[in-house]
């Protein structure tokens, strides 16, 4: 073998190992679930029957948003008012009156977010019978990124000043025996007037006295 048909025989291997982990990659992504045509389910018209229930691991992360595909078929027999629910997460995909006619196919389409576990119901039409089946095709994106929300706290100084007010209080303290000052004087002044006024009336006393003995004198 020539250096030329190794490098070719190299060259393919690796083109075919790609091309399998892109086949591998898309079936983890995609998934068809079946329920055979001939199911046969009977009930009062307008009950809800779970055919199947599969996890939401098995179709990727939880929060997921996937794709739905439904093809609900009938066989010969009718059956109107049924309907084909495929549900997760409270959100549902509904083939809507399947088995209307004999050897139809309803054609379905839908999205929903993925949950825990992804349900196959049927809800019976009015005369509570059904033989059909459907084929399911789910594919599921990863759930896009959440945004990062960063919070920054800034603290601002206080630059206020404090300013301190001093009371002082002077105590208007009367001394002792001298009595509650009144109108406005001290003490002190207050006794002062009254022994002036006493001299001054002694003295008026004593001179009027002094007056009259020296006018007898005269006489």
């Amino acid at each position: 073998m020539t250096l030329r048909q190794k490098v070719g025989v190299m060259v393919a291997v690796v083109g075919l190992g790609i091309f399998g982990f892109m086949v591998a990659a898309t079936a983890a992504e995609q998934m068809t679930i079946t329920i055979p045509i001939d199911t046969k389910t009977f009930g009062d018209p307008g009950s809800i029957h779970l055919l199947e229930t599969i996890p939401g691991s098995v179709f990727g992360e939880p929060g997921s948003v996937c794709g739905v595909n439904i093809e609900g078929g009938n066989n010969r027999s009718e059956h109107p008012g049924n309907n084909m629910i495929i549900t997760s997460n409270g959100d549902s995909v509904v083939a809507a009156d399947f088995e209307r006619a004999a050897f139809q196919t309803t054609p379905a389409q839908g999205t929903f977010t993925l949950g825990a576990t992804v349900e196959i119901l049927l809800e019976l039409g009015t005369d509570g019978a059904s033989s059909g089946g459907v084929v399911v095709v789910i594919e599921c994106s990863p759930p896009p990124d959440e945004p990062t929300t960063t919070t920054t706290t800034t603290t601002i100084p206080d630059t206020s000043t404090s300013t301190t007010t001093t009371t002082t209080s002077i105590p208007t303290g009367v001394p002792s025996g001298l009595g509650p000052v009144e109108d406005g004087l001290s003490p002190l002044t207050t006794w002062t007037i009254l022994i002036g006024a006493f001299l001054l009336v002694a003295l008026l006393g004593w001179a009027w006295v002094h007056g009259g003995n020296r006018r007898q004198d005269d006489e």
